[in-house]
């Protein structure tokens, strides 16, 4: 059993006959893992919200048999600029991760630039993720989408819960008619 109240990690097969602990978080790797868990092979990768070095959440990955935990991000802590929390590349995460090639995307709540939160990629093997903006400018008459990676297509669809198609010649800056029925819109790695 876990006495450190920091979360566990567990396996349980699926008519409940077998119950394994198989890892308990101590803050300094990960702490309060909320979120769903991504497989890979026999590699499980996730988020904690609050651990890590800074205090701010972490990325880790594990083995299925609760072997080889890696921390292999700590989010940076935020600082106050008057009106909200901000960093580099957000904070506490509370959402899994998805990852396509050999890097994770996700999204924090918190911290980066506007202190409203970010969606980041981390490579594994770097050091740090790297913020990918989806930037909502509302101006008269029309909206304006706009992200700095050419690697991102945009997708749209009308309604969660139905696929995302790509938006055909979409580039940065993207507008949009305000008058158009509703929209919903992402990044997808190219």
């Amino acid at each position: 059993m876990n006495g450190s109240g920091y979360g566990t990690l567990f396996a349980i097969s699926t008519n409940g006959s077998v119950f394994t602990n198989l890892f308990s978080f101590n803050f300094t790797g990960g702490a309060a893992p909320y979120s769903d868990l991504l497989l890979v092979n026999n590699t499980l990768y996730g988020t904690c919200t609050s651990s890590g070095a800074n205090f701010a959440g972490s990325l880790f990955s594990i083995n299925t048999d609760g072997t080889g935990f890696v921390d292999l991000y700590d989010f940076p802590i935020v600082g106050y600029n008057g009106s909200s929390y901000t960093n580099n590349t957000g904070a506490e995460p509370w959402a899994g991760v998805v990852m396509a090639g050999n890097t994770l995307f996700g999204v924090t709540p918190t911290g980066g630039l506007g202190g409203a939160g970010t969606v980041f990629a981390l490579a594994l093997g770097n050091s740090a993720p790297v913020p990918i903006p989806l930037d909502v400018q509302a101006g008269t008459g029309a909206i304006t989408l706009s992200w700095s990676n050419p690697a991102f297509l945009l997708q749209a669809t009308s309604a969660l819960g139905i696929p995302f198609t790509n938006v055909p010649n979409a580039t940065s800056p993207y507008q949009i008619g305000s008058a158009n029925p509703q929209m919903f819109f992402r990044l997808q790695a190219n």
